[in-house]
């Protein structure tokens, strides 16, 4: 159980946090797939985190064994999971790409039109 807990939880404080700063309600599907990529980068960042800080590799069933390493691991991964919300929540508002692609025509295309 603590397992679950640490792996969700840090997440959906994280996604709750992005949906305030961001400003607008979203649809089921993106509100979804936000919170996965938020469950994916966290975890993968706090378990980074913890084996440099902690010098423990982390696993799911080291997380049901020891209260006091979930308690660790859930605290580093809500930091993460906090400053990722922040980070993402600005570059969604603020940063705008735009992907333009041009159609060149080939060599064999304007030899066809010539004949």
């Amino acid at each position: 159980m603590n397992s679950f807990i640490c792996i969700f939880c840090p997440a959906i404080i994280a996604f709750l946090l992005f949906e305030k700063i961001f400003g607008k309600k979203l649809d089921y599907k993106y509100s979804l797939a936000i919170y996965l990529v938020f469950v994916f980068i966290t975890n993968c960042l706090a378990t980074v985190a913890c084996q440099f800080v902690f010098h423990v590799a982390t696993s799911v069933s080291f997380l049901d064994e020891s209260p006091l390493y979930a308690i660790k691991y859930s605290a580093v991964s809500a930091a993460i999971g906090i400053v990722l919300a922040y980070v993402l929540g600005w570059c969604m508002k603020n940063v705008r790409v735009k992907i333009i692609v041009k159609k060149e025509k080939r060599n064999h295309e304007i030899s066809k039109k010539r004949s």
